[in-house]
């Protein structure tokens, strides 16, 4: 089996798809011009599906499990970068529809049904001034956090080293090192924590 690659303007977009990731059961596609899409050799191929609509950036490290994660950079300006050893399994989703920076470090652990959005693809609007509401805002993981099951990581969220996210956490805001998060929203449980694979 093999992945499925789609590219409209190869000539305008800079792709380097491994041969280890190449030979799992993903997709691949990449529309618009002026992408750049970089996987490295993962762990576990899976059977991703990475979808790129122009002017955006994927940058994935080595020895990641991708598990079924779907990753849809959607507008000019996205950039997302996976650090090496991390692993998402089960399916999971990474979103950004209006230019954002989504970057997640190294052997962090993503359980199944988790979702990372920097956007919430539809405007929110003061119904007096037209302010806009919710603008799009960069996510940060830093390295070697773990989000359990189910976990919503928001626009403009930022969770420092060595954390941990409880199942079902709907994360937004910073976060600070060594804690235990969990909730809707997520607040501070236990701080001094770290944890292993």
């Amino acid at each position: 089996m093999t992945v499925h690659v789609e590219i409209d303007h190869p000539e305008r977009n800079a792709v380097h798809l491994s041969p280890k990731f190449l030979d799992g059961a993903g997709h691949v596609r990449i529309t618009g011009t002026d992408n750049s899409l970089h996987i490295d050799d993962p762990l576990i191929a899976g059977s991703p599906s990475i979808h790129l609509t122009g002017g955006a950036r994927i940058v994935i490290g080595k020895d990641c499990n991708l598990g079924g994660l779907q990753i849809f950079a959607l507008a000019p300006g996205v950039s997302i970068e996976i650090g090496p050893w991390t692993s998402f399994n089960g399916s999971s989703q990474l979103m950004a529809h209006e230019p954002a920076r989504v970057t997640i470090g190294k052997f962090c652990l993503f359980g199944p049904d988790c979702m990372i959005t920097a956007s919430d693809v539809h405007q929110i609007l003061h119904a007096d001034s037209g302010e806009r509401l919710n603008p799009a805002g960069d996510i940060t993981i830093e390295d070697h956090v773990w989000c359990g099951p189910r976990v919503a990581v928001l626009r403009g969220t930022h969770i420092s080293c060595d954390s941990v996210v409880g199942l079902g956490s709907v994360v937004t805001g910073r976060f600070r090192s060594n804690v235990l998060i969990a909730g809707a929203p997520a607040r501070i449980l236990r701080d001094r924590v770290t944890w292993k694979f």
